[in-house]
């Protein structure tokens, strides 16, 4: 019994700091998957408040940081499902911008067009090393897959994008 007291505040400290160094990566891992600034900044805090009110669930975890993005997806996950079951809900107009962020806006459009014109498990492998820092090893533990699988849809995203890129240029 004092073995769990013991544990409980060295895991919270390790939750504290890994959220402190990933804090912004997830919300960058949950804005590309909701599309919304709203809805990722609820999604993360959403996640971080049930992981830090019952640390003692995180017991078993080996691996903290795979853990803490694959209930983040998760949530991510049946966000959109229950859009996708009633598609109008959670619809927003985009803001209009001033000229000096049309830069920015236009490439992460560009990338986001991009991105859903692939294989969505292609794409998220693709956010998941390049966006977010995974390592193929994480992505494949988050994914629940082989990590041959992680670094393959990698790989073959990568290659679908540059396809896009190429027949975009061609067309222009």
């Amino acid at each position: 019994m004092q073995l769990s007291l013991s544990f409980r505040p060295d895991r919270r400290r390790e939750l504290e700091k890994l959220v402190g160094r990933e804090q912004d990566r997830l919300y960058r891992f949950a804005l590309f998957r909701t599309g919304s600034d709203e809805d990722a900044q609820d999604l993360v805090q959403e996640v971080l408040l049930r992981l830090f009110a019952d640390v003692s669930a995180l017991r078993g975890v080996r691996d903290l940081k795979a853990y803490l993005y694959r209930a983040l997806a998760n949530e991510c996950l049946h966000l959109l499902r229950r859009r996708q079951a009633c598609p109008h809900a959670g619809e927003e107009e985009i803001p209009d911008r001033p000229a000096e962020e049309d830069g920015w806006q236009q490439d992460y459009e560009r990338i986001r067009r991009m991105l859903r014109r692939i294989p969505p498990e292609q794409a998220e492998a693709i956010c998941m090393h390049t966006l977010d820092g995974l390592s193929f090893a994480e992505i494949a533990e988050v994914l629940e897959v082989p990590l041959s699988t992680a670094k393959s849809r990698y790989q073959r995203g990568v290659e679908r994008v540059k396809d896009l890129l190429k027949q975009e240029k061609t067309d222009d």
